[in-house]
C-alpha cells in the first residue's frame, strides 16, 4: 500500500469533520452515521438465530448495501464501546471509499480510517500530545488504538517535526479552540 493511499483517507476523513462541522472529541460515529443516513443495527437487536448469521458474516461488523440505504451490523455482546467505535469508523470507510469486495489491503486501509476518523494524528500532533493515557481517554479509543495513534504521530514526528499539512490545515481550524483553553 502506497502512502498516497493512507493520504487519500487522511483527506476523506477530514472532510467528515469539515462537512459536519465535528469540532469535539470523542467523536460520535453514531452521530456521523446519522448525518450520513447510514443505519446502524447492534447483533443485540436480534434474536440468537439471526446473530449466528450474523457471527458468520463478521465477528466484528460489516457494511449492507439496500436499496432503503446503508446498514452496518456491530457486534455489541460481550465487545467494548471503544472497540464497536472504531468497527463502525471501519465500515464508514468501505461506505464512504464505494468498496465492495474487501480485500486484505481493503481491510488494512478500513482500520487505518477508523483509527485516523477517531483520533486524527495531526490533532495528536497539534495539542503537543505524547502518551497513550491521554489519547485513549481523550479520544475514548482502547488502549491498542491509543499505541498505534501514538505511533503514527511520533512515526510523522521524526521525519516533518509537528508540521501541519496543508490539507490538514481545516481540520486544526475546526479544533483551534482546544488550545486556546
Amino acid at each position: 500500500m502506497a502512502n498516497e493511499d493512507y493520504k487519500k483517507l487522511d483527506k476523506l476523513a477530514i472532510s467528515i469533520y469539515v462537512d459536519y462541522g465535528l469540532n469535539k472529541f470523542p467523536i460520535k460515529v453514531k452521530d456521523i452515521c446519522r448525518l450520513m443516513s447510514i443505519e446502524l443495527k447492534g447483533y443485540s437487536e436480534f434474536i440468537e438465530e439471526e446473530r449466528d448469521l450474523l457471527n458468520k458474516e463478521s465477528r466484528d461488523g460489516f457494511l449492507f448495501r439496500t436499496d432503503n440505504g446503508p446498514i452496518i451490523y456491530y457486534n455489541d455482546i460481550g465487545r467494548s464501546w471503544r472497540r464497536n467505535r472504531l468497527t463502525v469508523g471501519h465500515e464508514i470507510k468501505h461506505y464512504v471509499n464505494g468498496d465492495y469486495f474487501e480485500s486484505k489491503e481493503d481491510e488494512d486501509l478500513a482500520n487505518h480510517f477508523a483509527r485516523y476518523l477517531l483520533c486524527p494524528t495531526p490533532i495528536i500532533i497539534f495539542l503537543g500530545i505524547n502518551d497513550i493515557k491521554t489519547i485513549s481517554r481523550m479520544f475514548k479509543i482502547s488502549k491498542d488504538a491509543s499505541e498505534n495513534a501514538l505511533k503514527a504521530a511520533n512515526g510523522r514526528r521524526k521525519y516533518f517535526g509537528d508540521k501541519i499539512f496543508e490539507y490538514e490545515k481545516p481540520l486544526i481550524e475546526l479544533f483551534e479552540w482546544m488550545k486556546r483553553r
